[in-house]
């Protein structure tokens, strides 16, 4: 495998870069998320449920952005929406959505700007359609995040302090049996700023050494390059954005939202090497 001097100069500064942003301590206002109101800045956990839960499991998803339940033994597992309402259903024939739900309509926004029409309440005739054939399923759920960009006064009071900053249930009913799992919010302080600094100095004083004095190891510098470049641009988080109009990532799924990979990857992949050069490293 035959790779110019100037590529791993190139790989190696995408690399550098990629410590550096990472070594940048977060704002205690912007920690992790970039708007101080991602769910990257909380930690969201459920902490017990009312009732019995078996036959499910419930979990929290993708930085808490959306709430996962996966049938397993319950015949019928019954999500409910946010007046009581039958909102999700998961049965022998798969996962539905019951559209004629005020919950259908308030989580195509994070914040719930999106307003059901009138004549659709909690009271109204389930209309359900099928979603998946599958036995899971993720939503983004109102009860299981902070409602707002930005942090509560308690957090713009004391930013370093970790704090419960909302507690919630999500109703549901397992064969008919019903069960409330328990939701608590908790703020996340920043990283303490040296321990941050300490880490990230030896990881990347000990891939550099690596890379020097292992001659094989160098044939990894692309894709160390690319891996560090989506890690500094994932890392850095996005900011949530309120959004008018339901998009596949808000409506409920299996499957998580896509991200955009940094510029930086292409200004260090952009040599017409780099295809002979990563073939090369899969043939060996």
């Amino acid at each position: 495998m035959n790779l110019s001097f100037s590529w791993y100069v190139r790989a190696l500064a995408v690399i550098v870069y990629a410590v550096l942003v990472a070594m940048v301590p977060a704002s205690a206002a912007l920690a992790h998320g970039g708007t101080g109101g991602d769910s990257s800045d909380y930690r969201i956990s459920i902490t017990g449920y009312l009732g019995n839960p078996s036959g499910m499991h419930l979990g929290i998803v993708e930085l808490g952005n959306r709430v996962e339940v996966v049938r397993t033994e319950a015949a019928e597992v019954l999500v409910l929406g946010y007046e009581g309402e039958p909102y999700l259903r998961l049965d022998s024939d798969g996962v539905w959505e019951n559209v004629n739900s005020p919950a259908h309509y308030l989580n195509a926004d994070r914040f719930a700007a999106t307003q059901p029409p009138s004549g659709v309440t909690a009271a109204s005739e389930p209309s359900w359609i099928r979603i998946s054939t599958g036995d899971s399923v993720r939503w983004h759920d109102h009860r299981t995040h902070w409602m707002s960009s930005i942090p509560p006064e308690s957090v713009t009071a004391e930013p370093d302090v970790e704090q419960l900053v909302h507690a919630d249930q999500v109703d549901m009913r397992i064969d008919g049996r019903t069960v409330a799992a328990m939701v608590e919010v908790t703020w996340m302080p920043k990283p303490e700023a040296t321990l941050w600094l300490v880490a990230t100095s030896v990881l990347a004083t000990a891939v550099t050494l690596v890379l020097v004095l292992v001659v094989p190891a160098r044939r990894f510098i692309p894709i160390l390059a690319i891996a560090a470049a989506v890690g500094a641009t994932l890392g850095q988080g996005s900011p949530s954005v309120s959004k008018p109009n339901r998009s596949p990532a808000d409506r409920p799924t299996s499957t998580g939202p896509a991200r955009n990979i940094s510029s930086t990857i292409a200004s260090a992949t952009s040599r017409p090497c780099r295809s002979s050069a990563l073939r090369s490293i899969a043939l060996q």
